[in-house]
């Protein structure tokens, strides 16, 4: 099980540049707070249309299935193969892009904690 919280009290005593290094210390670590929360919002910002694409996605996926229903029972015209074929390739040209947005994301969020 993982511990939510964990609080270490010290009182340092005496020397002054310890002093100093542990002030320095929580300023640096509510920074990170500060860069953390930030990233979490551009995270779930940057979620919001992978979900969108993903659901795309899905219902290209279906209709796929039924245009394949459809091959075997009636035959298909190939305009409509053609329509589900660009959607098609709509989807996961949005889908790439949503996932190399991400990936920016990632990559700046770690130049920044770094």
């Amino acid at each position: 099980m993982a511990q939510e919280r964990i609080e270490i009290h010290f009182k340092p005593t005496g020397d002054k540049a310890l002093i100093r290094a542990i002030k320095e210390l929580d300023i640096a670590t509510k920074r990170l707070k500060g860069q953390v929360s930030r990233y979490e919002k551009e995270l779930e910002e940057a979620t919001k249309p992978q979900k969108k694409h993903s659901n795309a996605l899905l219902l290209g996926t279906r209709n796929m299935r039924n245009l394949g229903k459809a091959t075997s029972k009636f035959g298909v015209k190939l305009s409509v193969l053609r329509s589900k074929l660009l959607i098609i390739s709509f989807t996961v040209a949005l889908v790439s892009k949503a996932i190399s947005v991400l990936t920016g994301k990632f990559s700046e969020q770690e130049k920044a904690e770094k």
